[in-house]
Formats: structure tokens, sequence, C-alpha cells
């Protein structure tokens, strides 16, 4: 339950526990206009205890009530109701099976407590009867949805997170000396040819691409229309391993051209890594 006036709602509160409820009681108690914007945070705390069925029922209050049923509705699982007199309650239990009420305090103030009490009584005690199964399902699968499309964005998160915690690695572990000595070789090369495969390969056509557009003349290896290497051109070959045998193979007749090659990897060791410095 939450009160942003605490009035009508701090009196809804003392009424209810006196007539035996038991109240988990979420806040927020504040007079000031500027927390009103607490009503989808509490909303979604009051939703999640429903969901997970540490309460049986959530009462959601604010102004008008209508931000905490959009807040709450967001929540897979919940079917929240908007509701200011004792007949559409009922009918959202009969009907809807709805499990959390949501009202107004400007209504309450209206109409008083004792009308607001016989509103959430009815409410709560009203059952659900089964009639509109049809509806129901079809709740069930937007919930469902909602829920897949909930758990594909935290697992995007979780693997940009990862990709991007790797990368950070990786960048860390550069040597500033060494992508200084990478620069000047480009800028001195006549031509540049880049290699790779896989992954590799992409951001080596990619490397590629980017230094054509800075008036470079590059040419990845696996194009049809890549020219011979000679000597004063730059031969550049991404491998992990660096030891991939049609890779070594290439950068072998590399070498007996005469051109510059540099090899980026984790690796310390492997064919490339041994024979083409």
């Amino acid at each position: 339950m939450i009160r942003l006036r605490t009035g009508s709602t701090k009196n809804l509160l003392e009424r209810m526990k006196e007539e035996g409820y038991d109240i988990v009681d979420t806040g927020c108690e504040s007079e000031n206009e500027a927390d009103g914007g607490k009503y989808a945070e509490i909303a979604e705390i009051v939703s999640n205890k429903v969901v997970s069925k540490e309460c049986d029922y959530g009462i959601l209050i604010c102004g008008t009530g209508q931000g905490m049923a959009m807040a709450a509705n967001k929540i897979p699982g919940i079917r929240a109701v908007l509701c200011y007199d004792v007949f559409p309650a009922v009918l959202s239990k009969n009907d809807n099976n709805g499990n959390v009420l949501c009202t107004g305090a400007w209504f309450m103030e209206k109409k008083g407590i004792d009308f607001t009490m016989a509103m959430i009584h009815a409410w709560l005690f009203s059952g659900y009867t089964g009639t509109h199964e049809d509806g129901m399902l079809a709740l069930s699968r937007l919930d469902n949805k909602k829920y897949q499309e909930v758990m594909y964005m935290d697992r995007f998160q979780e693997l940009s997170k990862i990709a991007l915690d790797e990368l950070s690695e990786v960048f860390a572990r550069m040597s500033d000396e060494n992508v200084r000595e990478l620069l000047e070789e480009i800028k001195n090369a006549k031509r540049v040819f880049l290699l790779g495969a896989g992954r590799e390969g992409l951001s080596t056509r990619e490397f590629a691409m980017r230094l054509m557009h800075l008036g470079k003349e590059s040419h990845w290896i696996w194009d049809d229309t890549t020219p011979a290497m000679n000597k004063g051109d730059l031969f550049i070959c991404a491998c992990g391993s660096a030891d991939v045998a049609h890779e070594n193979i290439i950068c072998d007749n590399a070498k007996k051209t005469g051109a510059t090659i540099l090899l980026i990897t984790p690796s310390a060791k492997g064919h490339i890594f041994r024979n083409c410095r």
C-alpha cells in the first residue's frame, strides 16, 4: 500500500488493522508533491510481493490511482484494476481475477472512509467465477510474452556486459608502444594487406575498408582483385592462435616477398609468431 497523502490513506491503514487485516505497508508516507514520482517504484514493490505470493493481494493508492494501475500492470502476473465503486470492484474479481486494487486518495477524501472500506471488503471477499476463461487465457499469453521480452532484454544486457568487459580487458593489456608502432607502419607502407579468418576475417575486412576511407591503398587477402605483395608493403595478420594451417602458408609466402609482416595475436607461440617476425 502506498500513501502519498497522509490523511485519508493513514486513516484507511488504521481502519484495516483494526478490522484484523494483516497489512504490509510499503510506504511511502509523504505529503510532498515531489514524491509523487515514487508511485512506479512502490507499485513494483507491491506487485512483486503479490507475484511471489508473499502477499495475497495488493492495494495501491495515489492521487487518482491511475498511475499506480499503469505501473503495476507492467509487472508480469499482475492484473491491477482501478476502482472507485463497489460494483466494478466485485466484477474485477468475478470476471478478471484481479489481484491488485488501485484507487485514489482524492476519491477517498470525497467518498469517506466507510465507503472506501465497503469497496475494499467487496473486492477482497469476491472470488473468480471462471466465466471468462478465454479472456484469462489471453491475459496469460500476454503475461508470458511480456515475461519473455523481459528475459530476452536481461540476457541481452548480460551478454553486452560480458562483451564490453572482455573488450576492456583487451584494451587494458594493449601496449601503447605497440599501437604507436602499428600506426607508424601503416603510415609508412605503400600498401596494406590484411588477413584473418572467421570473426578476425570480418574485423580485418572492415579495417581494410576504413583504411581505404582514409585514403590508404588497402586489400583484404580473400578478395579476388587483391594484387601481389611486394617489398615496401605492410601485411597485417590477425590470428588468435598464431597457428592456422592456411594462414601459416599465406604468411610464409608474404615473408618471401619482402613485405613487412605484423601479427595481431594474444599468443606468444605458434607458427606465425615464430616464423614471420
